[in-house]
């Protein structure tokens, strides 16, 4: 089963999806993907790798936003490294990524990060669990890229 991404009409928002726990993903393990819209239905059977990596290239079409991404998650994983030996810097450097990462969702896609969209749970934790699964998503998808791009060239 593919995962579709369509864009609502007359708008430039694309449809959300929420992933299920990063933290469950291993290699050769699918991530399970619900629609945020429309009553939050579960998809019959959860989506591959690919698949998310599918949504998150056609979330990020703006090469300009691409660009501003991948600098975010660099920064944010250099500041995650950083916590152990500087934590101050660590804790800057990581609250620094998101909003360069926004800026590029109002700048360029003309859309609203997934970041803001609401939890499809009403547990206590869902909302800071979305966020953290959106941002650990996306540096997942900076290192797909770059191993996409190292597999071309090589």
């Amino acid at each position: 089963m593919a995962l579709q991404v369509q864009r609502a009409r007359g708008s430039n928002a694309l449809r959300r999806v929420a992933i299920a726990p990063l933290g469950a993903m291993t290699a050769g393990t699918s991530l399970a993907i619900a629609s945020a819209y429309n009553g939050g239905t579960q998809m019959s059977a959860p989506p591959s790798l690919d698949a998310f990596l599918d949504y998150y290239d056609d979330a990020h079409r703006n090469p300009a936003n691409r660009a501003i991404h991948h600098f975010a998650h660099a920064i944010a994983v250099i500041g995650a490294a950083l916590l152990l030996f500087r934590p101050l810097v660590g804790v800057l450097l990581l609250a620094s990524a998101l909003p360069i990462s926004w800026s590029g969702h109002y700048l360029f896609e003309r859309n609203t990060p997934a970041f803001f969209d609401a939890p499809t749970s009403a547990a206590p934790h869902a909302g800071l669990a979305k966020k953290v699964e959106v941002a650990l998503g996306g540096v997942l998808w900076s290192v797909a890229c770059l191993w996409r791009s190292v597999v071309r060239s090589g």
